[in-house]
């Protein structure tokens, strides 16, 4: 039986359902953002210690979403490095909303949560903790500036280390759900393999019978004939 090459580290379907998801999120956190932050009334909802950057920022992560989602029309020879590409992406850029926010008592550190565990589901159990890493690093980083710019308070890295050891319980968490999708997933390519190589089987023995054998549709159409039946009839 002839068998079915398939790439093992290539994104499958849903992997790339994960993705689109994300990429939805990702469109929609830096409009719900810019809504907020606009939002008239008679005081401010979202206060922001560097406006400017947070809406440079907003709008580059808008436009970052919009090439992610053009971007699945290309070949990835790796889930990994989607999911890693995809994780350092929100990361950054959630890490900079946050520190143009005034840091993490802005609330804003929530927004990592989902992006974390929507790509640690993708990878292994590894790189679910690097993917937790890459984000508790980013909002490290932004706090560190912060501090030292004179936005945050000291009282603000104990937030920021919790927030940090939410990450990675989020990614701890999703490491059952991740082992589960991806032996259904393997099981699922086990049985494309064995469909498609017991379709070729069948092929193989039909064409190879003595006896003729012709099947055609209600129209009249030949849908299936072997070699018997092809010399018997002259074409």
């Amino acid at each position: 039986p002839a068998s079915v090459a398939l790439t093992a580290t290539a994104p499958s379907d849903l992997a790339w359902r994960v993705i689109g998801l994300v990429n939805l999120y990702r469109l929609l956190v830096p409009l719900a953002l810019l809504g907020i932050l606009f939002l008239p009334g008679p005081q401010e909802v979202l206060v922001t210690s560097q406006p400017n950057l947070f809406l440079t920022t907003c709008l580059v992560y808008f436009f970052v979403g919009v090439l992610m989602v053009v971007a699945r029309r290309l070949s990835w020879p790796s889930v990994r490095r989607v999911a890693l590409l995809n994780a350092a992406v929100d990361s950054v850029a959630i890490a900079i909303i946050l520190y143009a926010a005034g840091g993490v008592a802005s609330g804003l550190g929530i927004l990592l949560v989902l992006p974390v565990g929507a790509m640690a589901v993708l990878g292994d159990n590894r790189d679910a903790f690097l993917i937790a890493a890459i984000a508790a690093l980013a909002v490290l980083v932004q706090q560190i500036f912060g501090f030292l710019s004179g936005e945050t308070l000291v009282a603000d890295y104990t937030t920021a280390g919790v927030l940090g050891a939410v990450l990675f319980a989020v990614a701890l968490f999703v490491w059952p759900i991740a082992n589960r999708l991806r032996e259904s997933e393997a099981l699922v390519r086990r049985q494309e393999v064995d469909l498609a190589n017991m379709a070729q089987l069948s092929q193989y023995i039909v064409q190879h019978l003595r006896e003729s054998i012709l099947v055609v549709d209600t129209s009249d159409r030949i849908r299936l004939i072997n070699e018997s039946a092809a010399q018997m009839l002259g074409d």
